[in-house]
């Protein structure tokens, strides 16, 4: 278990944490994302190119708007509802 003083530490360092625990990262930039075996929710606030890393081993480029959400296939990286 991680405990952090300060909240706002910068998302790499628990990228980096989470990767040394055997978890898979799937988005490296500093955006919400959730995962489940059906879907990825992906919410940005800057927006910008995303390498998103399917679980299939496959790396879906995005260019996303400033403030985007974006529901998407797990397994395909296919759109299947987006709030833009």
């Amino acid at each position: 278990m991680i405990y952090a003083a300060v909240p706002f530490h910068r998302s790499t360092v628990f990228q980096d944490l989470l990767q040394k625990a055997g978890c898979k990262v799937l988005n490296n930039a500093p955006d919400a994302t959730f995962s489940s075996d059906e879907f990825i929710v992906l919410h940005t606030g800057t927006g910008g190119k995303r390498g998103l890393h399917l679980k299939n081993g496959k790396t879906l480029e995005l260019e996303l708007p400033k403030i985007a959400t974006k529901l998407l296939d797990a397994r395909t990286g296919k759109e299947v509802l987006a709030k833009d």
